[in-house]
């Protein structure tokens, strides 16, 4: 029954985001606040069939995240900057991926401060579920 509810999710994910306010907001929910940096840093993510558009994910320690529409303004030296698919910023954001898996596979790349590129991985909670299949759900 297991493995049944788990390919149905599967399948469900597969529906729903083309999205990308629903995806951040899931991406929000994973992440710690209690492991994210003191000061505020910014996740600037932008999707490859989407590179006009820019979305915002604000972590601050002990903080709830939250998502931007627009650029929340924060010091250009406090930005992590994400490039990713929808398929691969969902394996994250859902838990099914480790940021150090899809970082290492290529399906997200990453720019920005090297001490905070270093740290990303950090300010999220486990993956649920592995391992990362490349950026697919």
């Amino acid at each position: 029954m297991t493995a049944t509810l788990g390919s149905l999710r599967a399948w469900a994910d597969t529906l729903l985001p083309d999205d990308p306010d629903i995806v951040l907001g899931w991406l929000a929910q994973r992440a710690d606040p209690a492991r994210a940096p003191q000061r505020a840093v910014v996740l600037e993510v932008r999707l490859h069939h989407r590179s006009d558009c820019r979305y915002w994910l604000v972590l601050k320690h002990g903080a709830e995240p939250y998502g931007c529409l627009t650029d929340p303004l924060l010091d250009p030296s406090r930005f992590v900057y994400l490039e990713s698919s929808m398929p691969a910023l969902l394996a994250l954001a859902r838990g099914r991926c480790e940021w150090s898996d899809a970082v290492a596979d290529g399906s997200v790349t990453t720019a920005g401060d090297p001490d905070l590129l270093s740290r990303v991985t950090t300010w999220f909670r486990p993956a649920t579920d592995r391992p990362c299949s490349r950026g697919t759900p």
